[in-house]
This record gives structure tokens, C-alpha cells and sequence, in this order.
């Protein structure tokens, strides 16, 4: 079992099985946890095939990945309304969204020229109030 990709229930993450032993009927591993890089001591009966974990599929693995990508996102200040909406804002919308995202503010007055898209600025204000 030495050497072996499992999935440990308890830490909710892949691990390799560094060695097994067995005292009194009980068997242990040490598993190295690369999310924690740790090496801790887990029941056997705790440690399941990677087939069974549910990582493996290509829906989980998009999953994790667009999860990471928005955890990024959150930590720079990212204004995510851009990324997920289905325009492409102009970079004079997006300053309107920088600035109604940076107030607390509850009521906003958009006045800018005709045809210039107050109303992507106020879809963006709203995705943007939702997202953060």
C-alpha cells in the first residue's frame, strides 16, 4: 500500500500513503496531505481509491479549478461582474462599476452621455452588488 494515491475522508483530500502498520488488529497509514504539506497518521478504514472520491471526474476537476480561479479573484479585488456577464463593457462602464463597488452607498446616479450604455453600467452595479 506504500507509495499509493488515496483520498482521506477526514482532511477531505487526496493523499499519499507514505507507509501502513499494524498494531493490535488496527491498521494505520502515515499520509503525506500536499493541500497542508503534513504527514499524519490515519485509520486505513478512513482512506478510499481516488475512483471512488469524486476528484477524478472531469466535472470535479472544472469545479475545483473555476472555484481556485474565483478565490484568486476575491483576493485582488477582482470585479468578477465583468468575467461572468455577457457583454464586453467598455473601459468607461467598468470605472462606473469600480466606483459604485467601492462605496457603500445603496442609490447611484448614472448621467453619462447618450448611447454610451447606462444600462450595461447599471447590470454590471447590480451582478457586481450581488458578487461582493
Amino acid at each position: 500500500m506504500n507509495d499509493v494515491w488515496k483520498y482521506s475522508s477526514d482532511h477531505g483530500q487526496i493523499c499519499q500513503v507514505i507507509e501502513s502498520q499494524t498494531l493490535w488488529g488496527e491498521t494505520t497509514c502515515r499520509v503525506w496531505l500536499p493541500g497542508l504539506d503534513s504527514v499524519v497518521r490515519v485509520p486505513v478504514f478512513r482512506l478510499s481509491p481516488l475512483e471512488n472520491s469524486g476528484t477524478g471526474t472531469a466535472d470535479g476537476i472544472a469545479y475545483v479549478t473555476a472555484a481556485a480561479q474565483v478565490a484568486d479573484a476575491l483576493t485582488q479585488d477582482v470585479l468578477l461582474a465583468p468575467i461572468e456577464s455577457s457583454v464586453i463593457p467598455l473601459p468607461h462602464q467598468i470605472r462606473a462599476l469600480s466606483r459604485a463597488i467601492a462605496g457603500d452607498r445603496v442609490r447611484y446616479l448614472l448621467a453619462d452621455e447618450v448611447g454610451l450604455g447606462k444600462t450595461i453600467e447599471a447590470g454590471l452595479i447590480l451582478r457586481g452588488r450581488r458578487c461582493s
